[in-house]
């Protein structure tokens, strides 16, 4: 198995566990692994995919507080967040 295939394994494992779950920036997380992954192997379509998942929840946690909350900022500027939303704002 190649590296490829082992980080593709290890992601759709991910994704079954937290398929039981509500942990929305975990998800996100594994959403971000499998967009830097669909990426790297050429997959533009499945990487956007992946992004916008990501973007979708971490925008499920921010939008849980309101406008002016401080840690709606602080979670909104964290770099990994900031990648997902830059590429959006950029694309």
């Amino acid at each position: 198995m190649n590296d490829f295939e082992s980080a593709r394994q290890h992601i759709s494992n991910a994704f079954a566990i937290l398929d039981g779950f509500t942990a929305p920036l975990v998800a996100m997380r594994a959403q971000v692994a499998a967009w830097d992954l669909s990426s790297s192997t050429g997959e533009h379509a499945k990487a956007e995919e992946h992004r916008l998942r990501a973007k979708e929840l971490v925008m499920r946690v921010a939008d849980s507080f309101e406008d002016d909350e401080p840690l709606r900022k602080l979670l909104l500027s964290a770099p990994p967040v900031r990648r997902i939303l830059e590429v959006a704002t950029s694309a």
